[in-house]
């Protein structure tokens, strides 16, 4: 903002504005210069751009004469081991010196045969010998032989189907005074294509740390509260920004050169690259999560690891049809009142504060199978728990506690169901794309369920030991469903009329209608493997009910309103990413860096590495905020990893994803977490409540989910040793 010499305008900000890893808001001083900034941002981007484009040409260059160069030195060698042999050599049946070119030529093929697009041939008279390896192949037997044979020079070049080959001719007679031509060829058009693909590669890493530079001078330009032209130093950005732009950008260039030297696949490099420049932005740029998915699932697509018809055909998957149907079975249930007006029914029933939290989270374990998505139970709990709040306005002690016990139950249960989380579908889709099969609903729900209970009272347990006193936990409690339909206002839903009112005290008939509807598609899920119908199917026959004119509780128009397309827009673009890991090898390269260690520990290797898998995951949410993202980055990995330290990929897949689903620590570790934070509105908890929760909870976490995974899932049929 421009200002009289003598003053500036200055806009107080808060004191954590940098306290969380992503940059804040706008803000407005800066912004009134908004042409300056960019131009920082241009010329920077121009500089990076010139270097990196003078570099990328000079090693292409270098590169490809490289290759010419190591050509040339083959052809030389060979032409001097050909000549030796012919003066020095002898024929392996008659131990004699050779008495024929023709038959020094073949000997010489069979004990010598081509390297890797290689040719040989001689030529005897009319008759030509010859033998080719790859790219080389069809020169032997094309036209081009007669240019070589009568050319006036002994080498030359010459230009094939198969690219560019580098030549030399030699002339041979034999005793009798027969004579010969023997031609060496190497085709430099392979290699040469291989050099070109690795400065693709080369070229996508220098892009990355381009659009990481760029990003970073354009928001630290930003954070400047005076006029550039008053401060010829532009400000810094918080250290931990700048040291992992830094480390991304050192793990592209050395992704890059992997990629150069032949170490990792190109589509591998490329993939890396713009997976390490995604997980950046998913962690540190102010830019949505999905808007980061979905361009670098488009990268993938224009670099060439991912097929166009691939990066459409996610969005049609039978998971995203999956999603759809249930969120639509969803809007009904919440419009007919029925998820509120049984949480009232059977809250009112406790009689001490202990009652209360475990029969919140047995309401909240419920719903893990009626509403996908851990943001979507979210929504629907915030009202009750509102109302709880309102009722419980006397006991602060008691309502603290509740706060942390909604968003935590919602989280640690989702792991009860295949529809808990996006992240599961994504786990589901990446195993499936790798071993050929993914994890059904009715598989998920035996090995996840058991869990989410044991794990979602003993986090209700601790919560409440940690916020409430012995006085507040022995102090008598009643809640009214009165109370809690009058101060949340819940329950009613949208059936009105004579006929709602003579059932007011129990369910409505829409009510009744969505539970067993509920019901019916939650058992069909299960019984999968009886009928085989695909859980997308009965999700969207379950749709059309809950629509439908008479019998549905709303109408198709209301229910697709509740769609959270930006889910679905990025579980499609993660799938994309995840596969692209798989397929392209680079997920298979990571885990030979990272994880090739632990082979060298024997029969140890699988224990260590299932502790690994648990740690990583379960401290992951501190990284990447997005429980899909999170699946996204690890499973590939851990997938590609586990049949080399003797663990089923399956098994492996599981337990991260389980312990992904611990994600309290911070208000931004996951959305249920943020929503419940205290507010004007919300009577919620702070950051240090927050940690209070997850220093007890995690050491906890990580021993349950281990007794689960060595102990307790094998029991249940999941195999954790590979076969």
């Amino acid at each position: 903002m421009r200002t009289s010499d003598s003053s500036v305008a200055t806009v107080s900000r808060p004191p954590s504005a940098w306290a969380t890893d992503r940059f804040p808001a706008p803000d407005p001083c800066r912004e009134s210069r908004p042409s300056t900034r960019r131009r920082i941002a241009a010329w920077t981007l121009l500089g990076t751009f010139v270097v990196l484009a003078i570099a990328t040409g000079t090693a292409r260059t270098v590169m490809l004469r490289a290759v010419d160069d190591r050509a040339n030195n083959v052809v030389a060698q060979q032409t001097d081991q050909f000549q030796a042999f012919a003066t020095t050599g002898v024929d392996p049946f008659t131990t004699r010196p050779f008495d024929s070119v023709e038959r020094t030529i073949e000997v010489y093929l069979l004990n010598h045969p081509p390297g890797p697009n290689q040719v040989m041939f001689g030529v005897v008279g009319d008759r030509t010998v010859g033998m080719a390896r790859d790219g080389a192949a069809p020169v032997v037997a094309s036209e081009l032989l007669l240019p070589i044979v009568t050319a006036a020079e002994a080498a030359g070049v010459t230009h094939t189907p198969a690219g560019e080959m580098r030549w030399t001719r030699v002339g041979i007679d034999d005793v009798a005074g027969g004579t010969g031509l023997f031609v060496f060829g190497v085709v430099t058009g392979p290699e040469r294509d291989l050099v070109e693909k690795r400065m693709w590669a080369f070229a996508a890493a220098g892009m990355g740390g381009l659009v990481l530079t760029t990003s970073i001078v354009y928001l630290v330009s930003g954070r400047s509260r005076l006029p550039v032209t008053h401060r010829p130093v532009l400000p810094k950005a918080p250290p931990r920004i700048l040291i992992s732009a830094i480390v991304a950008l050192a793990a592209c260039i050395y992704v890059a050169t992997a990629g150069l030297w032949g170490d990792l696949s190109v589509d591998g490099a490329l993939t890396l690259v713009v997976f390490l420049v995604a997980v950046w932005l998913w962690i540190f740029a102010p830019v949505e999560d999905t808007y980061v998915a979905l361009g670098a699932a488009l990268a993938l697509v224009m670099l060439g690891p991912i097929e166009s018809e691939q990066f459409t055909r996610t969005l049609g998957d039978h998971v995203i049809w999956l999603l759809v149907g249930s969120f639509v079975v969803a809007a009904a249930v919440t419009a007919s009142g029925l998820s509120a007006r049984v949480a009232a029914r059977v809250l009112s029933v406790a009689r001490t504060p202990r009652q209360l939290v475990h029969l919140v989270t047995l309401v909240l374990l419920l719903t893990t199978f009626a509403i996908p998505a851990t943001s979507g139970r979210a929504a629907l709990a915030l009202p009750v728990f509102l109302a709880l709040a309102t009722v419980l306005r006397h006991r602060p002690q008691l309502v603290l506690c509740l706060a942390l016990v909604f968003p935590s139950v919602i989280l640690f249960s989702a792991i009860g169901s295949l529809l808990g989380a996006g992240a599961h579908l994504v786990t589901s889709e990446i195993v499936r794309s790798a071993t050929g099969s993914g994890i059904g609903f009715l598989t998920w729900m035996l090995l996840g369920l058991p869990l989410a209970v044991l794990w979602s009272h003993l986090c209700a347990e601790i919560a409440l030991l940690l916020f409430t006193d012995h006085t507040e936990r022995r102090s008598p409690l009643v809640v009214r469903r009165s109370d809690l339909l009058a101060a949340g206002d819940c329950g009613a839903g949208k059936e009105t009329g004579p006929r709602a009112e003579l059932d007011h005290d129990g369910l409505s008939p829409a009510q009744r209608r969505m539970a067993g509807l509920l019901g019916a598609v939650v058992l069909l899920w299960c019984s999968e493997p009886l009928h085989g119908i695909d859980p997308a199917i009965v999700a969207m026959l379950g749709a059309m009910v809950a629509v439908a004119p008479g019998v549905g509780a709303t109408t198709l128009g209301a229910a697709v309103k509740t769609i959270p397309w930006n889910l679905l827009l990025f579980m499609a673009a993660t799938l994309c990413l995840g596969v692209a890991l798989s397929t392209s090898g680079a997920a298979q390269w990571v885990a030979d860096q990272f994880f090739t260690p632990m082979q060298s520990l024997a029969g140890s290797a699988g224990w260590v590495f299932v502790v690994a898998v648990v740690i990583i995951s379960l401290a992951a949410h501190l990284f990447v905020q997005s429980r899909s993202a999170r699946s996204a980055v690890l499973i590939p990995v851990i997938v590609a990893t586990a049949p080399a330290v003797g663990i089923d990929p399956t098994a492996a897949a599981f337990i991260s994803t389980a312990a992904a689903g611990f994600c309290i620590t911070l208000t931004s570790s996951a959305k249920p977490v943020a929503m419940f934070a205290a507010t004007d509105q919300v009577p919620g908890y702070d950051s240090r409540h927050l940690l209070r929760l997850s220093a007890v909870l995690a050491p906890v976490s990580t021993g349950l989910l281990l007794v689960f995974a060595l102990w307790i899932w094998p029991a249940l049929g999941l195999t954790l040793h590979a076969a």
